[in-house]
C-alpha cells in the first residue's frame, strides 16, 4: 500500500494539514464578511428591534435564494433522507441562531466598543465549544488544548476589564 493510504489511515499530521487547507479559507472569508456586517450593525441608526428583524428578513432570503439557486440539485440533499431525525438538528440550530444573531445586535448596539463583545464572545465560544466537542462528540481534548483555552479565557477577560 502507498504513503498516502497509511497516512489516511492513521489519521497522520500529513493528511490533517490537507484537511485544513481546504476549511482556512472558508474560515478567513467568513470573518472577513462577519467582520464587516458587524461593523455595519454598529453603524445601523435603527433600533435595535428594527435592525434584528431587518437581519433575520434578510438572512431568510438569503437562504431561499442559495437553496433555489444551489441547493436544488439531485444530491442537494446528501446522502441521508429528509427525515425528521435528519432535519431537527439543522432546525433546533437556526433558532438557536435567530435567537444567539438576536442577542449579539443587541450586544453590539448596546456595547460603546464592539471589539469588546467579540473579545467576550470569541473567549466563551472558544470554551463551551471545547466542552461541547469532548462532552457531545467524544473528541479527545488534550491538556494542552485545554491549559491554552483557559490561558486564553483569562487573557481575554482581562483585556476587557
Amino acid at each position: 500500500m502507498n504513503y498516502y493510504y497509511h497516512a489516511m489511515k492513521k489519521n497522520h499530521p500529513f493528511v490533517s494539514r490537507i484537511r485544513m487547507a481546504y476549511y482556512v479559507p472558508f474560515v478567513f472569508g467568513a470573518t472577513i464578511l462577519f467582520v464587516f456586517g458587524q461593523a455595519m450593525l454598529k453603524t445601523s441608526h435603527l433600533s435595535t428591534s428594527t435592525t434584528t428583524m431587518l437581519f433575520m428578513v434578510t438572512m431568510g432570503v438569503s437562504a431561499l435564494a442559495g437553496w433555489l439557486l444551489f441547493g436544488r440539485g439531485k444530491d442537494a440533499v446528501g446522502p441521508l433522507p429528509m427525515t425528521a431525525m435528519n432535519v431537527i438538528p439543522a432546525a433546533l440550530a437556526g433558532i438557536a441562531f435567530a435567537v444567539g444573531n438576536m442577542l449579539w445586535i443587541m450586544a453590539i448596539k448596546a456595547s460603546p466598543n464592539i471589539g469588546f463583545v467579540r473579545i467576550l464572545m470569541a473567549g466563551l465560544e472558544t470554551s463551551l465549544l471545547l466542552l461541547v466537542a469532548w462532552m457531545a462528540f467524544a473528541q479527545k481534548v488534550t491538556l494542552k488544548q485545554a491549559t491554552l483555552t483557559a490561558a486564553g479565557m483569562v487573557l481575554l477577560f482581562l483585556a476587557v476589564l
